[in-house]
Parts: structure tokens; sequence; C-alpha cells
């Protein structure tokens, strides 16, 4: 299968699984063959490109991970020269990562409950964002610029926070809210 068809194919997954999220059907409990109803594509084409709902949510997941990473900007890598403007556009910029991808971070979430792969996956992911978000405090601390109180448990617990609100209580992430949040996390 070429990389257009299965870029395809994930679309319409993703789109499918946005539809009845939304409609009130919980990702763990939803069968491969009404996703695959839903997205308009045979049970036959998901399984040629995915062993299960797990192997989707990890392919998916690796997409937004990667995307996270990126959203956070110069903060994982000069964070010594980074102002509070900075920091808050660098928060923004992560809390509307997760918001555009809610559906399939809260379909990791609901994974992991049942799937120890994903779990692990999930959790690799936190402990690396919370390790680049320490390295970034520690990095500001010795350019003399950083809260002396904000040491590498403040940063951890905020990379904790970010993961598990975004996932939990996305109503924080609005667009009437997400600024507000920023704010209060900066």
């Amino acid at each position: 299968m070429c990389i257009r068809d299965r870029v395809s194919i994930d679309k319409k997954l993703l789109l499918a699984m946005e539809e009845l999220l939304e409609n009130g059907e919980e990702f763990s409990t939803t069968t491969i063959d009404r996703l695959s109803e839903t997205a308009g594509i045979s049970r036959a084409t998901f399984y040629l490109n995915y062993k299960d709902k797990a192997d989707l949510v990890t392919h998916l997941f690796e997409q937004v991970r990667i995307e996270i990473i990126e959203s956070a900007g110069d903060w994982f890598i000069n964070a010594a020269n980074t102002t509070y403007h900075d920091i808050r556009n660098t928060l923004k910029g992560i809390l509307s990562t997760y918001r555009n991808h809610y559906v399939v971070l809260s379909a990791l979430h609901q994974t992991a409950q049942t799937n120890s792969e994903v779990a692990k996956l999930s959790r690799d992911m936190r402990e690396s964002l919370s390790h680049s978000s320490v390295k970034a405090a520690e990095q500001l601390k010795a350019a003399g610029r950083g809260n002396p109180l904000a040491g590498p448990m403040v940063a951890s617990l905020l990379t904790l926070a970010i993961d598990s609100v975004s996932t939990l209580q996305p109503e924080l992430l609005t667009d009437e809210k997400l600024d507000e949040t920023c704010d209060a996390w900066a």
C-alpha cells in the first residue's frame, strides 16, 4: 500500500474517531466494525493497516507526539534565553496541539487502561516531556533567569498537569479558556 493511501485511511479513521466520541461513544468500547463503518472503509482495509485499535492509536499518537515536541519550540532547545512571553507562547503551542489532537490523546488514555504496551507508550511520552521540561528549567535557572523556587519538581508537575488536564479536562482548552489557562500556568 502506498503512503498516500495510508495517510487517507489514517484521516478517515481519525475523523471517524472524532465523530464517535462527539456522539458520546467511548473509544475503548467502540468496535472495529463500528469504527470502520463510520470511516467508510472495510474491516479488511482496517486490518491491512493495523493489528487492532491499540495499533491504530499507537500509530496516530506517534504523529501527535512529534507535533507536541515541535510545538514546544525553543523551550526544549535553548531555554536559557527564554522570556515569560516565550514560555507563554510555548504553553499555548503545546496546549493547542493537545486540543487539536484531543481525540487521539483521549483514545490513547482509554486504551492505556487495558493495554500495557499503550500504557508504556503514554508513560514514556510523559517522562520524555517531563525530562525535557526539567532540562529547560535548569538551563533557565543556570542563566540566572529562573524562579529559584521553580526547580525540577515544578517542571515535572507542570508537564504532568498539562498532559492530565488536556486529556481529562479539555474544556479548559476551549478558545474562551485557552489564554486564561496559559496565563495561569506561565
